[in-house]
């Protein structure tokens, strides 16, 4: 229901005060990450920039209310791993990590999700730039009730070198 999807989003970001670019609009893409649950687990964004030649790459994230990125990792293929730090700009979100201690109190992870690695988070607010902890480790973010708007600067992203923790998510 991508029309339904692209509507949602577009409210969120009328009430950040945002409208889409041309830009933004023609390079928007949203996803469930094949798991079925739009509302819970998926995403919008587009990227600004992935430059192979350069290594680098800046990429915005819509999340809607409550959703979350599956949880995932990068590897090294014939790029070296991704590393990559996030800006919210909008809203707030849970930052999630497999480094560190288990965090108590953690928002429900839906349940079509299925289990998760990364049990340390962080509340991220506007503004706060927060770095992977560490390569090649499991994290995902999950927006707070307001939905959220990150800004992500990264090492060059191959796509190859994606790796989920549910093995249904693409």
């Amino acid at each position: 229901q991508g029309d339904v999807a692209l509507k949602a989003y577009e409210d969120m970001l009328s009430f950040y005060g945002i409208q889409l670019s041309d830009f933004m609009r023609k390079n928007l893409w949203i996803t469930d990450f094949e798991l079925g649950d739009f509302e819970h687990v998926g995403m919008a964004g587009f990227f600004w920039v992935n430059d192979a030649e350069h290594g680098y790459f800046a990429h915005e994230i819509y999340l809607l209310p409550g959703q979350m990125i599956t949880e995932h990792r990068h590897v090294a293929t014939d790029h070296p791993a991704k590393h990559e730090s996030w800006m919210v700009e909008k809203g707030w979100a849970y930052n999630f990590s497999e480094v560190g201690d288990e965090t108590p109190n953690a928002p429900a992870i839906p349940a079509t999700h299925g289990p998760i690695k990364s049990k340390n988070f962080v509340v991220q607010k506007v503004g706060e730039v927060l770095p992977l902890k560490a390569l090649t480790t499991f994290h995902f973010l999950m927006a707070g009730p307001e939905g959220a708007i990150v800004s992500e600067w990264a090492t060059y992203h191959d796509n190859a070198g994606l790796r989920f923790s549910n093995p249904k998510a693409a």
